[in-house]
């Protein structure tokens, strides 16, 4: 994704493949997880999925509002220490 040849496919790819993909893991995780045993990590993952439903939605809407590039701030370069 660091590659991606723009804004909009970067988003893209997020809204359509990485985080509904990682949303159907924690589901599917969620789905054979024992309550009881498992209750830390089925209490993270529970909200974990309603955030990537959340965050895939503010995508769509982004991406289809043109918002995306409007509210991305510019990325600085990088300096010869590695940091911008």
């Amino acid at each position: 994704m660091r590659n991606a040849p723009s804004d909009a496919a970067f988003a893209e790819a997020m809204q359509t493949a990485f985080k509904p993909f990682l949303r159907f893991v924690f589901a599917q995780y969620l789905s054979v997880a024992d309550e009881l045993d498992d209750a830390p990590t089925v209490r993270i993952l529970r909200h974990a999925v309603l955030d990537l439903d959340e965050q895939v939605n503010r995508l769509r809407a982004a991406r289809t509002t043109g918002r995306w590039q409007a509210e991305r701030p510019p990325i600085a370069p990088a300096t010869a220490g590695g940091r911008g």
